[in-house]
């Protein structure tokens, strides 16, 4: 049998995994206005221009930016349609108590 990933002669098992084609890995998200899985920073308009950081995987402080620190680098994952950063990639953020905490 052929896998439909690279067609290259795989074994019976290729029918249980998870192919990922297509253009849902790059490029523009229309809907969303993110690149898919590109890193950003989410920067303060205050005169400090601080950044946000990742302490753990559910703290998020403002701090000064730091060059290539994955802790504040984030991206748009097109699969789960959730924002997740670039240290902490098995989890999203969520606004907890409807943005009250």
């Amino acid at each position: 049998m052929k896998c439909p990933s690279d067609g290259k002669t795989c074994g019976a098992g290729w029918r249980n995994q998870v192919f990922r084609l297509g253009s849902k890995s790059k490029g523009l998200n229309t809907k969303y206005g993110f690149h898919n899985n590109r890193p950003f920073y989410f920067v303060s308009r205050m005169p400090m221009k601080r950044v946000a950081e990742c302490h753990g995987a559910n703290n998020i402080w403002l701090r000064r930016y730091r060059k290539n620190v994955a802790a504040q680098q984030f991206f748009f994952d097109p699969v789960s349609k959730t924002l997740r950063s670039q240290q902490w990639k098995n989890y999203a953020l969520a606004i907890q108590s409807n943005g009250g905490s």
